[in-house]
């Protein structure tokens, strides 16, 4: 008997096979520590230059006062802006459209002129990037404790984890309760002969 033409329209589409396991390959890779190594230099004397700059001019900014008030003040309640002796209002904000238009454009001279110097010494992702690896190397030491210490660490967790296999192993051997009771309880009953105690859940 023919098809009908309902189903004639669809098209049927065969299931492939999956993979084998050999291969299969993982669209991921497998992230790899980093350990920078400490450099000197006088570049690294301007980026820590920049980076006491930066960070004197975030935290000491809110205490530097101007005419009985806070140098620099967003007052979003009274919708006020005081940056030093201006003050601007929400109907001014073309002004400070204009003020971040000359800091892109500022941006993109210095690095076609000087190369990556607000990457390299005063974005914050540089700033405090440079901070914690000063504090990291305070805390866990150079490159190479680092290095050692994540090498035990790796043992010790290999070590714990051959451990723990070997003890379920040991554990999986010991026989259920309702085998124990099988084998040593006494005929017609479930009472098991003694008294015992196991590692294993009953099962």
């Amino acid at each position: 008997m023919p098809p009908s033409d309902a189903t004639s329209s669809h098209k049927i589409t065969p299931i492939g096979l999956a993979p084998d396991a050999d291969s299969y390959q993982s669209l991921y890779e497998a992230q790899k520590e980093i350990y920078p190594r400490s450099v000197v230099g006088r570049f690294v004397s301007g980026r820590w230059a920049c980076v006491w700059l930066t960070q004197i001019l975030f935290y000491g900014l809110p205490w530097l006062m101007w005419n009985d008030r806070q140098a620099l003040l967003f007052d979003i309640v009274s919708r006020r802006f005081y940056i030093f002796g201006l003050v601007l209002y929400p109907q001014d904000f073309i002004y400070l459209t204009a003020l971040l238009v000359l800091c892109a454009w500022s941006l993109f001279l210095f690095t076609a002129v000087a190369g990556r110097v607000w990457c390299g010494y005063a974005c914050p992702q540089t700033v405090y990037t440079e901070m914690f690896l000063w504090l990291e190397k305070k805390f866990e030491g150079d490159r190479s404790a680092r290095m050692r210490r994540a090498r035990r660490r790796r043992r010790c967790g290999a070590s714990a984890f051959a451990c723990m296999s070997s003890a379920s192993r040991k554990t999986s051997a010991i026989p259920s309760s309702s085998a124990f009771l099988a084998t040593h309880s006494e005929p017609g009953t479930t009472r098991a002969r003694t008294p015992f105690f196991t590692l294993c859940p009953l099962r």
